[in-house]
């Protein structure tokens, strides 16, 4: 069962083929440097995440659970 994390406009930014989960498939995405620019996240958890310096430029993290995330180095514009 593969996992795509979507863009805004309905576009695959990527494609997980062994996540388990959203937060799973965007672990692995930022671990290869893809970039999650304007990726829909909306009511997602992330809590305790590790998603340091990747690029959610433009992201939609409407009432997402972030506690305890860390977004160090994280670009958001």
């Amino acid at each position: 069962m593969s996992i795509e994390i979507k863009r805004i406009d309905g576009t695959v930014a990527y494609e997980s083929q062994s996540a388990t989960s959203l937060r799973e498939a965007v672990g692995e995405a930022v671990r290869k440097g893809v970039s999650l620019a304007r990726a829909n996240f909306f009511r997602a958890d992330f809590s305790r995440a590790d998603f340091s310096r990747a690029d959610f430029s433009r992201a939609d993290f409407s009432g997402a659970n972030c506690s305890e995330a860390n977004f160090f180095g994280a670009n958001f514009f």
